[in-house]
């Protein structure tokens, strides 16, 4: 989160019958991440994955703004106002 990350990738593994039995209160990798994620009040996304695909899959389906318009106007966002004028 320090370092900006917008997304994070947590295992989400169905966890055995047995595994639950022996140990009630046991939790998939996902579900602490994103316990974890709300206790230090982090923006990041987190996303649940069962293999690398998945985490594939996610990112693929992200809409990039890679048009010159949306380019420029970043741009011309960044530029101190008092440059332009």
């Amino acid at each position: 989160d320090e370092e900006g990350a917008t997304y994070f990738f947590a295992p989400d593994d169905e966890i055995p019958a047995e595994i639950t039995e022996e140990f009630p209160g046991i939790q998939s990798n996902y579900a602490e991440a994103v316990e974890a994620a709300k206790d230090i009040g982090t923006d990041m996304e987190v996303v649940p994955v069962k293999t690398f695909e998945d985490a594939l899959d996610f990112l693929n389906s992200l809409e990039v703004e890679t048009s010159a318009a949306a380019f420029s106007h970043t741009i011309f966002n960044m530029i101190p106002q008092e440059l332009i004028a």
